[in-house]
């Protein structure tokens, strides 16, 4: 998604790098093709540098991570591990929190693959001061875009690997 929107906008993204160096360096490569900066999770000083200065931040909340900075919130009736770090970027940099999707077409004619970028307004009242409430919302945002085009969402994201204290294993 972040190539697609970076084709209409100059675009930063942030990226987890991968634990195989080739890959991460192939990966590092390709990105840095089309973006114009490339921020690994681990900076958050440079996010929100970005921000700061009204540059577009690509952030895909909708991993399952492990770690101090996620809280579990609904998502498609299931408790899900919600990374926090939007909300803490937006309350830091007093950046918007501004949702889109990308849907995909086969042109009829042509055979060539479309995409179309469906751009949200701006999340109001966002952040908050409850950053559980924060990433409700988020997974409610996400939750909402994913319906109108649920044939393309990456299922393969396993969003319910890390369980809450107590609950058995989906997978």
């Amino acid at each position: 998604m972040a190539y697609i929107l970076s084709t209409k906008i100059p675009l930063e993204a942030v990226f987890k790098a991968a634990k195989n160096k080739a890959f991460n360096y192939i990966m590092l490569k390709k990105r840095q093709e089309h973006l114009c900066q490339i921020i690994n999770n681990s900076n958050p000083r440079k996010m929100i540098t970005a921000l700061k200065c009204n540059h577009v931040l690509w952030y895909a909340p909708d991993q399952n991570l492990r770690g101090k900075d996620i809280v579990f919130a609904p998502y498609f009736n299931k408790m899900a591990t919600t990374i926090t770090a939007a909300s803490r970027l937006a309350k830091l940099s007093g950046a918007a929190l501004i949702p889109y999707y990308i849907k995909r077409y086969k042109h009829e004619e042509t055979g060539k693959v479309i995409y179309e970028i469906f751009i949200q307004p701006e999340v109001k009242n966002f952040p908050t001061d409850d950053i559980n409430q924060d990433a409700a919302t988020i997974n409610s945002i996400n939750e909402a875009l994913v319906r109108n085009n649920p044939e393309q969402y990456l299922w393969v994201h396993k969003r319910y690997k890390t369980r809450p204290t107590g609950e058995k294993p989906v997978y």
